[in-house]
This record gives C-alpha cells, sequence and structure tokens, in this order.
C-alpha cells in the first residue's frame, strides 16, 4: 500500500524512463523548457474547455470564429521562450495552424451542440483500488447519452495507437468512473484524435478493470523498490525536459540527443 497518488503519466514516466521519473517526481527540478507540441495540445484543451464551460452555463454557444479568436488569444497571451521547437524544419506557425485545424475539426464535427448532455469538464476523479494503491486522473469531458456515460478525451498528437483498446489511460479512466459512479452500468471511453477526425470508442469489463488494479499495483511496487533510477534512451529522448542534466544527454558526445 502507497501513500502517494500516482497517475498514468506519472506510471508512464517510469516505465519510458525511470531517470525521467526520478527528475520530475522525485527531485521535483523545476522544467526549463515546454515541448511545443504540450504547448500545443493545452491551447486546445483550454479552447474547448472555453466552448464547453458556456454550453453548461447555458451561454450562447460559441461559433468557430468565436473559438479561434480565444485560441489566438491563448497563444498569444502564453507563448514565451520557454516553448521549444525540436523538429527545426518546423515552425512555430506551423503548429499553431495544427492547433487551429484540430479545434476546427471538432466544431465541425459535431456541431451544433444543442442537445449534448455534458455535465463536467476537466474533473479530477481519485480512486484507491483494491490494492490501497491511490491513483487520479483529469477527465476532459463527461457526458451523459441515454443511460449511458461516456468519458471523452482529446488528443491533438500525430500518433494513434495501433489498438486504442490497449491504451492503459483508457482504461484507467474507466475504472474511475466506476468507482465515482458506481450506480452506472454503461459506462464507454471515447478517444478524439483531432488531427484526424477519427474518434474511437472503448468498452471494458470488470475483469479488465480487475487486471489493470493489478497492472499498476505492480507498477507501483517497481517504482517504490528503486533505489537506482537509471537513464532509459529511447526514442523521445529529444524531446525530453531533462536531457541538459541527464546523465546520458551530457559529456564529449551526448549519444543521445
Amino acid at each position: 500500500m502507497s501513500n502517494k497518488i500516482y497517475s498514468n503519466s506519472k506510471l508512464s514516466v517510469f516505465k519510458q524512463c525511470p531517470m525521467k521519473y526520478k527528475y520530475q517526481y522525485v527531485l521535483k527540478i523545476k522544467k526549463r523548457t515546454i515541448g511545443i507540441e504540450a504547448f500545443v495540445g493545452s491551447r486546445v484543451h483550454e479552447t474547448l474547455e472555453y466552448l464547453y464551460s458556456k454550453i453548461l452555463s447555458k451561454d450562447q454557444i460559441p461559433t468557430l470564429g468565436n473559438l479561434l479568436e480565444f485560441y489566438k488569444e491563448i497563444w498569444e497571451d502564453r507563448f514565451n521562450n520557454k516553448i521549444k521547437i525540436v523538429k527545426n524544419e518546423k515552425t512555430k506557425e506551423h503548429y499553431f495552424k495544427i492547433g487551429e485545424k484540430c479545434i476546427k475539426n471538432y466544431y465541425d464535427t459535431n456541431k451544433p451542440f444543442a442537445n449534448d448532455g455534458t455535465f463536467c469538464i476537466e474533473k479530477p476523479i481519485h480512486h484507491t483500488t483494491k490494492y490501497g494503491d491511490r491513483i487520479m486522473g483529469f477527465i476532459d469531458r463527461l457526458e451523459w447519452s441515454g443511460n449511458k456515460l461516456v468519458i471523452h478525451d482529446y488528443k491533438t498528437g500525430s500518433n494513434i495507437p495501433k489498438n486504442i483498446h490497449d491504451d492503459r489511460q483508457v482504461c484507467l479512466y474507466v475504472l474511475l468512473c466506476k468507482n465515482k459512479y458506481s450506480e452506472v452500468d454503461n459506462i464507454v471511453a471515447k478517444w478524439h484524435f483531432l488531427r484526424y477526425c477519427k474518434t474511437f470508442t472503448s468498452f471494458r469489463t470488470s475483469n479488465e478493470l480487475d487486471d489493470l488494479e493489478s497492472e499498476i499495483n505492480s507498477i507501483i511496487q517497481e517504482i517504490e523498490n528503486t533505489k537506482i533510477f537509471d537513464p532509459r534512451p529511447n526514442k523521445y529522448c529529444p524531446w525530453c525536459e531533462y536531457k541538459y542534466i541527464c546523465e546520458e544527454g551530457e559529456g564529449d558526445n551526448k549519444k543521445w540527443f
């Protein structure tokens, strides 16, 4: 049993690179840079949060033009010299347009939003597993669709998993909502890959949720029994916010960067 609270992000960082986990969650070293991809994702999420805040307040539903103007304003307000573009051939404007495309794709696919069943946005949900592990997640949007609870998550990245059903985050969100809304039998997750106008729906059985709790417990036990957090070079190293202090990233050859 752990007193710490874990999220899918923390578990994923450890599995990707224990040293990055140490820098980020043990030593809590402040990041010097923010990847442009993460910056785009945050601004798109804020824009969709703005849309649904208007819907929830029964206010006038923003037009697509309203949303794009909101997106432009928060982009310009928050962009600074800490935002890092790894791919030198790409520009700030290139990534700005990706965000615009994500917003336009989502809006055109889901308008007019008149009978939307959304009741919650940016919802933090906690759960203590049968092993005593404390886990949490932030869910982008929750919606009632008849007697069905629908979990919505927005993805702005360029990669789509080969099998969305194998994604731990999807299953974790279903587990969290199953615990929070225990009276609901029908819970599904919808993953919106905004660049491509693609939406995937995932259902989970009780056995799959039990297996997830076991998997989470195994990872947490591994984390808490780790004494030396070794680096694990991987394809994401060029985007790592800690490469300036990473043992594998410094020295004469900087072999991974």
